[in-house]
């Protein structure tokens, strides 16, 4: 079993100086199962973006299977290039995971492009749709993850620290096949969708969560996937104020 924390712009971890509070929405997901065959390039046309803001930022939590470490090396919302978080996972697992984010603040749909290092079979993409954040397009401040090469039939994240007016989404990849679909526990956490990324035959999960919007700090939150079989995976949250 592997755990990780990493960070990014934390000097305004913890502070607040808007008036608006940010506001997070899942809007859905989109998927290429494995019907689809190989690929390094997956574009969806006209993917849902929510309603147009002239801060909206659009922001992904992003699973994929990965059984040569492929990687996510380029994201594009909208027409617009976005920028990608830290990321999780590899061969040893099977599966990766990562994040990307814009400002695309025109637009209810917008052509989704997502380009890896290698070729994979599927991918599952959580889309959020946030907007009022202080900074446009500031990274994620906190990065906490898990994983496991076999045997796993739960993933827990600690020490996951949500500042003021933060938030987190968050995503789940289970290697093989499932004997229940996953649940998820740890408030104040919300289980956004549990999809099977295989087209037919046994079911595989990916699940996608987030974190709305806090009134304070609430540091050292935990959050548990749960599932009937002993697999490798792998999941992580990303933290944004």
């Amino acid at each position: 079993m592997g755990s990780g924390r990493g960070s990014g712009d934390m000097s305004r971890f913890g502070f607040w100086h808007g008036g608006n509070r940010p506001k997070v929405e899942f809007i859905g997901y989109l998927l290429q199962n494995n019907s689809g065959g190989s690929y390094s390039s997956k574009t969806w046309t006209a993917a849902a973006l929510g309603d147009p803001a002239s801060d909206r930022e659009i922001i992904f939590a992003i699973s994929h299977n990965s059984p040569g470490s492929q990687t996510i090396t380029s994201v594009a919302i909208g027409g617009v290039s976005a920028t990608l978080g830290s990321a999780a996972g590899g061969a040893a697992i099977g599966k990766s995971i990562g994040s990307a984010w814009a400002h695309v603040p025109s637009g209810s749909t917008g052509d989704v492009t997502i380009t890896f290092s290698g070729n994979i079979s599927t991918v599952l993409i959580g889309v959020f749709r946030v907007t009022g954040r202080p900074v446009i397009g500031a990274g994620h401040v906190d990065f906490d993850y898990t994983s496991a090469g076999s045997g796993a039939s739960s993933a827990t994240i600690t020490d996951i620290d949500l500042p003021g007016a933060g938030f987190g989404i968050g995503c789940l990849a289970i290697y093989q096949d499932s004997a229940s679909v996953p649940s998820l526990s740890g408030a104040p956490f919300i289980d956004d969708a549990v999809v099977n990324v295989q087209s037919g035959g046994a079911a595989i999960y990916h699940s996608i969560t987030h974190c709305p919007v806090q009134e304070g700090a609430a540091p050292d939150e935990t959050i548990t996937w749960s599932w009937g079989s002993n697999e490798a995976m792998v999941a992580g949250v990303w933290v944004f104020a």
